[in-house]
């Protein structure tokens, strides 16, 4: 056997070791991770692994996905998330929300989460901080490192979904990232460059069963509204991110980079039928049979109905397709001085976010709309007895439901709205660590913010010239929409694509008149345009005794906001006046510009 010495192993820390040890020696209570810690995750989404972390919590959206977080129970607009330390627009930002789901985390190394808000944290960060931060190949010990990946996604035909999705079943996701060192100029190792891609498709698909009941306390309650419906979205997200470190010298880091993200869902589709009647019991005569105008048949149960074919009871079918295209932006440049005991460290960063929120219109897509169809005096039962998830809906009287000459057209409404950000960040930051026994250091710095956000409305609604049964019966293409309910139905429903209303429109507008009171008050309402600039100024000091670390300081921030929007007239023009006249109706209804200004001065102290 053979005993060696006492030997040493120096080398640079990297990846989770590096965050682990930026955790340890943080001013503040917090997490830093690295990307990689927990293996793969859905559609690389950075809230996935912020849920992992203590004390934080997820918000879902439609879709499934993590929308935004939350801080030890502090909502999301509460909480900062920023990019390389720098504010970046979301298509969330008039509500100060991040859409986590809108960028991969495959373009960054690490997260940090500060819980305890300290002096040289933005005040609108009460929950606390999240800072996406990319990698520097300058603290690589290897001249070359390239990162890819590829997967797919098989929703396969034997899985329960709505057959919407098995039209489109496999969905990849794809991504790749390159750090490279360079010597130039004659340094050693002196260039880094990063330049990460990333490619998915997220669909989901999904049926949901919206039911109404007698407002009763007791178990036995008639049902008077039931609705299925299948809702399908394939978000595509794309982006690609460079990013260039330059050392000067052994004490000047010039850094620059440029991230460019796009969250598109071309189709998110809702295609609902409904079968909906009045709150009534009807009444029945000496020989059983009921009278007057009820709607429910007495012999409901906890969970069997049946409604009888009044007028008011009524099949609504609403196909809805809308569509979301946001691009974001980001661009900064800073540099960072150290030397022995002082540290100096500036940066400029300009973000944007530019959302389309149409009816799934662009490039080459006519996109579609909300359009529904209508008939009556339809008598129809509901049992929930073998699921609640998937009662058994059957019709009883009334017209055929799969003859598309008994509904009745209603309007078509597209949506056309957009919403732009834009993120301007100045940050000048320095530190002194002072020649005591005790580690001590002074941090001082100057920050500035202006944030404008800009809204838009010009959503637009269509009526058919001939409301009669049956009028647009020509447009129904059994094989374009299949529904579940439809499968369990047993029999084919007419629906009408929005997309080919939207055809339809263009190539026979005699057959539609456009609501041109709605579309000009639309161009007013929703219209609108804040703006907001914080300048923060703050001192911090912190000592550490042992394992101990004690924060103090101060913080001082203006915030100046200027906002516009339109207001409704104090007297609105009649229904006469707006057939007559409406575009003339809707200006002089909406056109009321309003403007405010204000500003608040706020002064904090901070202890840990």
């Amino acid at each position: 056997m053979y005993e060696l010495t006492k030997f040493t192993v120096i080398s640079d820390r990297e990846g989770n070791a590096a965050s682990i040890t930026r955790q340890r020696n943080s001013d503040s209570v917090k997490h830093v991770v690295s990307m990689d810690s927990f293996g793969n995750l859905a559609n690389d989404n950075a809230g996935e692994l912020l849920l992992r972390l203590p004390g934080i919590s997820g918000v879902h959206d439609l879709d499934g996905n993590i929308s935004t977080v939350n801080i030890r129970g502090t909502p999301g607009n509460l909480n900062m998330v920023t990019v390389d330390g720098n504010l970046m627009a979301s298509n969330f930002g008039d509500s100060r929300n991040f859409a986590m789901r809108s960028i991969s985390g495959a373009l960054f190394e690490e997260i940090e989460v500060t819980k305890a808000p300290t002096p040289d944290m933005p005040a609108d960060s009460i929950g606390g901080a999240i800072n996406m931060k990319s990698a520097s190949p300058l603290d690589m010990k290897a001249n070359r490192r390239i990162t890819y990946g590829a997967s797919f996604r098989w929703a396969p035909n034997w899985i329960e979904n709505v057959p919407m999705a098995h039209d489109h079943p496999l969905h990849p996701t794809l991504k790749l990232n390159w750090q490279e060192v360079f010597s130039v100029f004659g340094g050693q190792r002196n260039l880094g460059l990063t330049f990460s891609t990333f490619y998915s498709e997220n669909a989901s698909g999904g049926h949901t069963g919206t039911n109404a009941y007698e407002s009763t306390l007791n178990k036995r309650a008639y049902q008077y509204d039931y609705q299925s419906r299948d809702l399908y979205n394939n978000r595509k997200q794309k982006s690609a991110s460079v990013k260039l470190d330059y050392r000067v010298s052994p004490t000047t880091t010039i850094r620059m980079g440029a991230l460019l993200n796009q969250d598109d869902q071309p189709f998110n589709r809702q295609i609902t039928f409904r079968a909906a009647t009045s709150q009534t019991v009807a009444t029945l005569d000496g020989n059983g049979n009921p009278t007057g105008t009820g709607a429910i048949l007495p012999n409901y149960t906890e969970t069997f109905t049946e409604a009888r074919p009044i007028n008011n009871s009524v099949i609504t079918l609403t196909q809805i397709t809308i569509g979301t295209v946001d691009d974001q932006g980001m661009y900064n440049l800073g540099a960072k001085h150290k030397f022995d005991r002082f540290e100096l460290d500036y940066s400029g960063a300009y973000s944007t976010s530019s959302s389309v929120l149409n009816t799934g219109e662009h490039g080459d897509r006519e996109g579609g709309g909300n359009f529904t169809q209508t008939v009556r005096s339809i008598g129809w039962t509901v049992d929930r007895s073998d699921s609640e998830h998937y009662p058994v809906f059957n019709q009883v009287s009334g017209v055929n439901l799969s003859d598309p000459n008994v509904y009745i057209p209603g309007t078509m409404t597209r949506r056309n709205n957009s919403k732009d950000i834009d993120i301007l960040t100045l940050k000048a930051d320095a530190k002194y660590l002072l020649p005591t026994e005790l580690p001590v250091n002074v941090k001082f710095g100057f920050h500035h913010r202006s944030q404008e956000l800009r809204r838009t409305n010009a959503d637009r609604q269509w009526a058919p010239t001939n409301t009669s049964a049956g009028a647009l019966a020509s447009l129904v293409d059994l094989d374009r929409v299949t529904t579940s309910f439809e499968e369990r139905y047993g029999a084919q429903i007419p629906y009408i694509d929005a997309a080919d209303i939207v055809s339809d429109i263009a190539a026979n507008p005699s057959r539609w008149k456009e609501d041109l009171y709605y579309a000009t008050t639309r161009k007013y309402i929703g219209n609108d345009l804040v703006h907001e600039d914080v300048t923060a100024g703050y001192l911090q000091s912190q000592v550490q005794f042992g394992k101990l670390k004690a924060v103090a300081g101060v913080r001082y921030e203006r915030t100046d906001v200027m906002s516009e929007g339109y207001v409704a007239s104090l007297s609105l023009t009649t229904t006469a006046q707006r057939n007559a006249d409406p575009v003339g109706s809707g200006i002089k209804d909406w056109n009321n510009l309003r403007r405010n200004e204000g500003s608040t001065t706020n002064g904090s102290r901070a202890f840990t």
